[in-house]
Order: structure tokens, then sequence, then C-alpha cells
């Protein structure tokens, strides 16, 4: 999170980040989605590098970048596997990833997710590490599946567009309805839009590729009893997922923004300051992020813990290898199942890759 993260808040509420190798497999198991439902009263330059990311200081962040262009893209080996799966069922149907092909015996239909099938990534290996130069302070990303590119946002609004491996295609800038204060993103897979999040708790859709506003909800805050918005996430279920900072909470809500469905107790699970979420391909689980000790978990939708809280680029699972300081605006990529960090006083992001092997389970991102 960042920075100013609300206004009423003091800057005693951010925890340092810790570079404890502890293995983070302690604590509850759970603490339950509670459904008692909502109360009533209330890139130019940009390059890409093997290094570690030992961090670039933040500078102001108010500076509108240049046009994107001339990444250098240098891959580390890292710990990461780049193998992809490809089983075929009995049947005949290619189960690849999770999705079938057209089978005239089985009548399945193409792009059908078979989400079963898909086995859940429970750990990433750190795989490389890109500079954004000119674009700090990165607080807000999101993957375009109709367009396969992923863009990464500052804090104060200035965003590039990167191929999915990486190589910058060009600037945005995000609308300013998702301003000041822009601390999280992520795309719909029905709308087809993006989805950007302020810590002031307004939720903007946008146009994907021009960021053109298309829509602005403000959530309320008083009848969600939430505060400081810092993520925000579609699940398989169809429903949104909202990280509010202030509360320690991830609360389910309707995908209009207008019903609470239910909500999770981070702080609970140790996931104190909770700072970001986003569902993980070819499964219902979520990652969450936490700026306390700077770890992270997988979640199921719940709340149940899957992989229980780990410090971020460590030896441990769900981030395992390149030593991330200050981790922010993580997005995944349902196109390989890569996994990436930025860093929210840095101008670095870090790409990990699911350690079961890359998959293609973008069909299994649509609400079963």
């Amino acid at each position: 999170m960042t920075r100013t993260r609300a206004l009423t808040l003091t800057l005693a509420l951010f925890a340092c980040g810790d570079d404890s190798t502890s293995s983070g497999t302690s604590g509850p198991t759970s603490t339950g989605l509670s459904t008692s439902g909502a109360p009533t009263t209330s890139g130019a330059g940009s390059t890409a590098s093997s290094d570690t990311g030992s961090g670039g200081g933040s500078s102001s962040g108010g500076g509108t970048s240049s046009t994107g262009g001339g990444s250098t893209a240098a891959e580390s080996e890292g710990t990461g596997t780049s193998s992809t799966s490809a089983a075929t069922a009995s049947t005949g149907a290619d189960t690849s990833g999770g999705v079938t092909d057209t089978d005239t015996d089985t009548g399945v239909d193409p792009g059908k997710c078979m989400i079963a099938d898909v086995e859940d990534t429970l750990a990433f290996n750190y795989v490389k590490t890109i500079d954004l130069v000119d674009i700090d302070t990165i607080q807000a990303s999101f993957y375009n599946i109709a367009a396969k590119e992923i863009v990464f946002f500052s804090f104060y609004g200035e965003g590039r567009r990167f191929t999915i491996d990486g190589e910058p295609i060009g600037d945005v800038m995000a609308p300013p309805e998702a301003l000041p204060s822009l601390d999280g993103g992520s795309y719909d897979q029905v709308n087809e839009v993006a989805l950007l999040v302020n810590q002031g708790c307004r939720l903007v859709e946008a146009d994907p590729i021009t960021l053109e506003t298309l829509k602005a909800i403000q959530l309320d805050t008083v009848k969600f009893k939430i505060g400081v918005c810092a993520g925000v996430a579609i699940g398989v279920d169809g429903d949104m997922y909202v990280i509010s900072w202030q509360t320690e909470e991830m609360v389910k809500m309707t995908r209009d923004g207008q019903t609470e469905l239910g909500r999770v107790d981070l702080a609970a699970l140790g996931l104190s300051r909770p700072d970001g979420v986003s569902l993980i391909a070819g499964s219902e689980n979520f990652l969450v992020l936490s700026s306390t000790n700077q770890q992270a978990a997988i979640l199921a939708p719940d709340g149940t813990i899957v992989v229980p809280p780990g410090p971020v680029g460590k030896a441990v699972p769900p981030f395992k290898g390149g030593g991330i300081p200050n981790s922010d605006a993580s997005l995944t990529v349902c196109g390989n199942g890569h996994a990436w960090l930025c860093e929210e006083y840095g101008t670095h992001c870090h790409d990990f890759a699911p350690e079961d092997g890359d998959k293609d389970a973008c069909a299994c991102t649509i609400p079963q």
C-alpha cells in the first residue's frame, strides 16, 4: 500500500518489510467467510533484467511518462519452470490447461473450462525483473485477457502496457475518475473491461486499451464498513472481492458493488494490512498480499487458507526467490499462469512462473 494511505491514518500503521526467512507455515487454517450480510447502518527506456529487485527508491511520481519502447527483455534462468502440460483425456478431448477442444463424441463445447482438471498452483518461482524506469510507486495492474497485454500503473496514474513476456507496448494514463490514490486493478473477464479502484473506494470500469471511463461506482464505505480500498478481483463465481486495508478484510460483494455477500478477516489469518488480491489462473483461489512483514498467501474464496502466509521473495511459497522488496500491485496472467509483483516504492516489476508449469487457463476465469 502506499504512501499516503487514507488521509486519517498515521504512518505508524505501516510495517517495515521484514527480511525474515520464516517458513510461514504457522497460523489458523481458516476463519471462514462471514455471510451475515452487509450492515444496514452503515514504455520509453523500459528494461528487463535478471537482477533480484534490490529496489529503486521512489520519486514524487507525478511526471508524465514517455512513449514505451526499447526493452532489452533479458530473462534470468530463475528457478521457475516453463514446461506446459499436455494431458489428453481418454475420451479424446484435449484438456491441456483444463480447456477442452471440440469433441463430437463427448459434445464438449470449444473453450469450455474444466476447472477440476486444472492443477491448482500453490507456488510461483522467480523468473525475471523488468524496470519501468520513469514509472514508480507502482500500485495497480491488470491482465487484459482479450488483447493478451499486461498493464502496470503508478499510484499517481501513469501506466504502461506490456506483452505477456514483459516487452513494452505503449504508455497510458489512468482515467481521472480513478485518481487520486490509485491502489488496485483487475479485469472483468465477462464484460472485458478494466477495473481500477482508488483508496477512496471509487471503482472505475474502463476500456482496457484506451482507459476511457465507461462507468464509475462509488462503493458505500459506510454501508459496507470498509476503508482505504487496496485491491479488487473478480472470482469465477462472478462476484467481486475488494480489499479493505483499514479494516483488514476481504469483502465479497455482487459485481455491481451494491450488495455484500460476506467478508474474511484477513488479520486473523496473519495477513494484516492487506494490500492486493488477484485470481489465480485455473482455480477459484486468490493471491492476497500483506504489507506487514511483506507476506503473501493463497486463499479460497471463503477465506480458507490454501497456502499459509510466507515472506515474499524468500525460499517458501507462494512467491519463491527474487528477494522482492516492498511488494505490491500483484496480477496473474491466465495466458501462461504466471504472476507478477511490483515494488510500491520503486520502478521494478517481477515475473514468477507457476511451479507446476506454464498453463493457458483463461477459459477457467469465466464464471462457472
